[in-house]
């Protein structure tokens, strides 16, 4: 009777049939998670990271830096967000999803108070470096909870849902965080930070119940995490499927970095203005992200992960056929082809991966966001050192990330299974 009247609630998380294996699990608490709140505990890590480029220029002019050394205001969030994941995964598992999210979302709040109050852009790293850290619980979590309660193509439809904030957020915060520059100055931009994690904190200590029975969790001992993590790189699948979505991602990352500083000094746009403008690429992967929502259930991962990777290598040659004439308008709409690749490819990439080993799905979220984000942060400070005032080696370097994912996808491809979402 109790499983019927969940059953009957709009509100709960959607794959309703996963009640009964909760409860085999041997769960303390059947009932699940409302996928609103999975979706918007997912909202914290995008928003500090988006809502950076409006405030980069006034950063920049404060503390008088070169784009070299300000491309670490995005190199410093991502790497702590690829590093800090290695860590929570483990913990998620050995101590259950729910302490591990409060914990971050603690640590995010903190960091992003102490950076409105910086006075040097040494401080301004060092409290961007524990805002990332922070803020990479809410990745890990989420999708393990998902990987908690679900399977096969339910799990990859949970998962492209509960990465909907990677793909709203990156519309929302740059908008906001030109409005909040333009009115008060850089700052507000944090404690808009602030706000969230103080937000998110409150809600989930009333909204997130543990997913993880005792039973399930497993050791933290170091020789135990590196064994896990050991065999997750043996998995030629979990490689492939990383790889491939971190290979994508590094094209949305790229633009990220340099679009600011391209649409202020070629187009003399205002920050109000960038943020439009690179409001436009947004949209494409939030584009890709909720058709591959809509329809992984029916085409599989491999299948969305194909149609990703086609769309980002029309994109980027649409790119190296306007670069040369410096038609911004144009290249804008190039870059948004690639961002909707990228969305495609983004959160069944990511099931993709943590399906490789279900019963750590902690720490098999954990390395594949990981590795997500060291690329990214990899990718980042080679697209701010090699940036010459034009978007050609950014397109030359997406020629590069397009092959690199074409490679990874091309096995997966040719050994899909014949059920939808493998």
């Amino acid at each position: 009777m109790n499983a019927a009247r969940h059953v009957r609630r709009p509100r709960i998380f959607i794959p309703y049939q996963a009640l009964p294996a909760l409860a085999a699990h041997g769960n303390p608490d059947p009932r699940l998670i409302p996928i609103f709140w999975l979706i918007v505990a997912g909202a914290c890590a995008p928003f500090g990271f988006n809502i950076i480029p409006a405030l980069l220029p006034a950063i920049q002019t404060e503390f008088a830096l070169d784009q070299g050394r300000m491309q670490w205001m995005v190199s410093f969030y991502a790497l702590t967000m690829g590093l800090g994941q290695l860590v929570y995964g483990p913990l998620s598992d050995a101590y259950g999803r729910r302490r591990v999210l409060l914990l971050g979302l603690a640590i995010f709040t903190f960091a992003s108070v102490g950076a409105a109050l910086a006075n040097s852009y040494t401080g301004l790293l060092a409290f961007r470096f524990l805002q990332g850290l922070g803020a990479c619980a809410a990745l890990v979590v989420p999708r393990a909870v998902v990987r908690d309660c679900l399977s096969g193509s339910e799990a990859a439809r949970a998962m492209a849902l509960v990465t909907i904030p990677i793909s709203i957020t990156p519309i929302i915060a740059p908008v906001a965080g030109g409005l909040l520059q333009t009115w008060s100055g850089w700052r507000a931009g944090f404690v808009a930070c602030a706000v969230v994690g103080v937000c998110l904190f409150t809600v989930g200590l009333r909204a997130h119940r543990e997913t993880l029975a005792p039973a399930r969790r497993v050791s933290i001992r170091l020789g135990y995490v590196l064994r896990s993590y050991a065999g997750l790189f043996l998995s030629w699948r979990f490689c492939a499927y990383a790889l491939a979505y971190s290979s994508l991602n590094c094209t949305f990352i790229g633009f990220f970095v340099i679009g600011p500083s391209y649409l202020s000094q070629a187009a003399g746009m205002t920050p109000i203005g960038i943020s439009l403008a690179m409001l436009a690429t947004y949209l494409g992967f939030t584009a890709g992200n909720f058709l591959a929502v809509r329809h992984v259930k029916r085409a599989g991962v491999d299948r969305l992960l194909a149609y990703g990777l086609a769309f980002s290598v029309g994109g980027t040659l649409m790119l190296l056929a306007v670069v040369a004439q410096a038609m911004v308008g144009w290249m804008l709409a190039a870059v948004a082809v690639q961002s909707f690749g990228t969305g495609l490819a983004f959160s069944t990439g990511i099931a993709g991966a943590t399906a490789a080993d279900p019963a750590r799905a902690g720490t098999a979220s954990a390395l594949a966001g990981a590795i997500q984000m060291l690329t990214a942060a990899s990718f980042a400070v080679v697209s701010g050192a090699v940036y010459d005032g034009s978007l050609a080696p950014f397109a030359w370097s997406s020629v590069a990330l397009c092959a690199c994912a074409g490679a990874c996808i091309w096995p997966l491809w040719r050994r899909r299974a014949p059920v939808a979402g493998r």
